[in-house]
């Protein structure tokens, strides 16, 4: 879990998180812009697209912390889940990684209360770590399972990365970072941790250390019908 002395509000990393992950989707939109080719508008427009939803939800989970430290001021609703991962898992991955991307939602309902912003940021960081750590033979799988004893199970899973075991206790810890040559400052773990923690569920990390790397999120439901 999240190191429970770090308070997003007051750390100044996590602000730098949320600046590097705002002035990266700014120079993204920047270069689309710039570089608008006609013969490839529409697939420049689902990526200009994402990443001003990308924008917004980085907005919204900011203005969220800064105001009250907690989820309050986030808009919260009762979800489908299966239908919500399997909208989002789609949007999210990108055209290029969909050739080594499988998704297997089990379509059983199962609601639960969620802020979906931020449950799509929490997806947005997993996802973008397993394509960030990905080789071209990785294969990158979410699948869910039915609800049992009230809560909702979703496993991403990258074949082709590993973590040491060594390190499992501790990356989801701020300020982790496995790989120093990549960019970023080790916070968004961090703070996906975080957010599944207000939503009183969490995640969990496993690896064999040498092949196969698996977070599991876990929701409580409010309702379950089989």
């Amino acid at each position: 879990m999240s190191d429970k002395n770090s308070n997003p509000v007051q750390d100044h990393a996590f602000w730098n998180e949320i600046f590097h992950h705002a002035q990266t989707s700014v120079r993204l939109l920047e270069r689309y812009h710039s570089e608008l080719n006609p013969k490839n508008l529409e697939a420049d427009k689902i990526h200009i697209h994402s990443e001003i939803q990308h924008l917004a939800r980085l907005m919204e989970t900011a203005t969220g912390f800064l105001r009250t430290g907690k989820s309050e001021a986030w808009h919260w609703e009762k979800v489908e889940m299966h239908k919500f991962v399997q909208k989002n898992c789609s949007e999210i991955v990108p055209e290029e990684a969909k050739k080594n991307f499988s998704l297997q939602i089990e379509p059983t309902m199962c609601l639960a209360h969620i802020a979906p912003a931020q449950i799509e940021e929490v997806l947005r960081i997993i996802l973008d770590n397993a394509w960030k750590y990905a080789t071209q033979e990785s294969k990158i799988e979410v699948k869910s399972q039915r609800c049992e004893e009230n809560k909702y199970h979703l496993y991403i899973k990258n074949e082709g990365s590993s973590i040491p075991q060594d390190q499992l206790q501790n990356i989801l810890k701020p300020h982790v970072r496995l790989h120093k040559d990549q960019p970023g400052s080790g916070l968004g773990l961090a703070l996906a941790s975080h957010i599944m923690q207000l939503h009183q569920g969490q995640i969990n990390i496993q690896s064999n250390g040498e092949n196969w790397v698996e977070v599991e999120m876990t929701f409580p439901c409010l309702d379950l019908q089989h």
